[in-house]
């Protein structure tokens, strides 16, 4: 069972809860049922963690792997300038085919660089609003419990 259909259960519990009389706002629920969700939570969150873990893990590889694409292309292109530069007949179109050649490595390597991290950016953002809903609705969830202690 994941976090979000726990927190369900437990808000399904809630409306289903027998309401107090002269306690406004106060409901009666089995207190042995919200441990077990409480513990099902506690069993559940590492995995929402480790998640999180692969996802900075995937952006390193993601960084790493567009480094070295990057430094490959610029390794090739400049194989491909000191082969055209060799050659006396066409030194000047060389150079310029060479300088355009790195060009556009550099900015592909920066558009693959930026484009990674503005998706892993993203899927971090998405992922901490997951996790500050679910403690949120944890500390809620656990405050109305203990509430309902009093």
């Amino acid at each position: 069972m994941s976090i979000e259909e726990i927190l369900d259960s437990m808000d399904e519990t809630l409306d289903q809860a027998t309401k107090l009389p002269l306690m406004k706002g106060k409901v009666s629920v089995d207190a042995e049922q919200f441990r077990e969700y409480i513990k099902q939570i506690r069993l559940n969150l590492p995995t929402e963690i480790r998640q999180a873990q692969h996802l900075v893990d995937d952006r390193r590889g993601i960084i790493n792997d567009a480094k070295a694409e990057a430094n490959s292309i610029l390794r090739k292109a400049e194989e491909q300038a000191n082969k055209l530069i060799s050659e006396e007949a066409i030194t000047k179109q060389a150079q310029q085919r060479a300088h355009d050649i790195l060009t556009t490595a550099q900015s592909k390597s920066k558009e693959i660089k930026n484009a990674t991290n503005v998706y892993v950016d993203g899927m971090l953002t998405r992922l901490e609003d997951v996790l500050t809903s679910n403690i949120a609705d944890v500390r809620k969830t656990l405050g109305a419990l203990r509430n309902n202690k009093s």
